[in-house]
């Protein structure tokens, strides 16, 4: 009796082991890469979203969520200053970074997304040189 409870027990361990429980899936990442020219800065903006700027000041990127995770946008490489932006579908800014000094290397916006969405990734030219780069990392 003892031989076989020991032999069960023994069995559901090594059993166990092999199964790998829900929360240890492994988390998924989307990568992607902008790069923006806006030749115009910004020249009295009290905001810098869609709202009354021209189009020459600031480009756009569209992004749709494959489901809940975390959304990580740097934009970077610019002179100057620049702006960065999400917004949801009904064009409401959701996450901003908006440094005014102009010596820092980037903009970075880290926002918890709930679930499937579309959002827009707003890159403004403040009072800076012409182009910028973004990077957009989504885990989940």
């Amino acid at each position: 009796m003892r031989r076989t409870v020991v032999l069960l027990l023994v069995g559901g361990l090594l059993l166990g082991a092999g199964l790998t429980p829900a929360s240890a899936k492994k988390k998924r990442k989307v990568t992607e890469e902008y790069s923006f020219t806006a030749p115009i800065p910004n020249p009295n903006p009290t905001d810098c979203n869609v709202m009354g700027v021209e189009d020459l000041q600031y480009q756009t990127a569209a992004f749709s969520t494959p489901g809940k995770g975390v959304l990580d946008v740097v934009l970077e490489n610019f002179q100057v200053d620049w702006d960065l932006f999400v917004m949801d579908a009904d064009g409401n800014v959701i996450g901003s970074s908006t440094s005014d000094n102009s010596a820092a290397a980037t903009e970075r916006v880290v926002l918890p997304i709930p679930g499937k969405q579309d959002l827009t990734i707003l890159a403004c030219n403040w009072s800076g040189g012409p182009t910028a780069t973004a990077t957009l990392t989504y885990t989940y």
